[in-house]
């Protein structure tokens, strides 16, 4: 249930980032957003 939802979370950050920029740098962004979330560790 937790990587489903993390997939469909995932999934609606992409579409909103895409209404606002080009989907490959929408695409890149989603993937940068969890490293901030690491760097204290």
């Amino acid at each position: 249930m937790m990587i489903e939802n993390m997939i469909w979370g995932g999934i609606l950050v992409m579409l909103m980032l895409a209404l606002f920029l080009r989907i490959r740098l929408a695409f890149w962004v989603m993937m940068g957003l969890p490293c901030p979330s690491w760097a204290p560790f």
